[in-house]
């Protein structure tokens, strides 16, 4: 399973992003919001998602982590494919995603192309409920924060690499580096500390 992506933007257009990766050049769906941002040339780092059919494989990618858990939460609804999902979160915010649940708001969720009515129904009645929406936050949020340091995003991105999932990755890392004085934007040379702080914390969960 290809879980993220780091690497150089090759080209772009208005439904994907080809990323090259240690030579390999990777095509990746995502938002259009998120296509907005890049340009070729640009290094970048997405979370992924692999959707594997009869006759196709396409790789999705998220500029956070937060937008990536909506649209896997998205597809356990029935009728509700990884190209519907991707609409969805291209089109509303979390915050507006979760206000059209909690308020039984249809209108809102067809703005989200290919989506009608009985879609949209199907999507309240799933998913009321189901989707913790407590940690979700906008762009300006502490978890995009996290991911725009450099020092952080490493870390956090190696402890997956060695099995840990992003969630106890990320924690770990913030608890890290508060024990060692550190904001959660500290530099790339303390990154291999904070590592090591890291790595003792969760070895303390096993």
């Amino acid at each position: 399973m290809i879980a993220t992506l780091r690497g150089t933007v090759q080209t772009v257009s208005s439904e994907h992003a080809v990323i090259e990766v240690g030579g390999v050049g990777y095509l990746v769906r995502m938002t259009g919001k998120d296509i907005a941002k890049f340009s070729a040339g640009q290094e970048i780092f997405v979370f992924t998602h692999l959707s594997v059919s009869q006759d196709s494989m396409t790789l999705y990618g998220f500029s956070n982590f937060e937008e990536q858990k909506i649209f896997l939460s998205l597809q356990k609804v029935s009728g509700i494919g990884p190209r519907a999902a991707l609409s969805i979160v291209s089109a509303l915010s979390p915050e507006q995603l979760y206000e059209a649940i909690t308020n039984n708001d249809i209108k809102v969720l067809t703005k989200a192309p290919g989506i009608g009515k009985k879609g949209a129904q199907k999507i309240i009645l799933e998913l009321a409920g189901s989707i913790d929406f407590s940690q979700i936050n906008t762009e300006n949020s502490a978890a995009a924060k996290k991911i725009s340091s450099a020092g952080y995003e490493n870390v956090a991105q190696g402890l997956v690499s060695l099995g840990w999932n992003i969630k106890d990755a990320e924690q770990a890392v913030s608890i890290a580096a508060k024990k060692m004085g550190l904001s959660e934007d500290f530099s790339q040379s303390q990154a291999s500390e904070v590592l090591r702080q890291a790595l003792k914390s969760l070895d303390k969960k096993r």
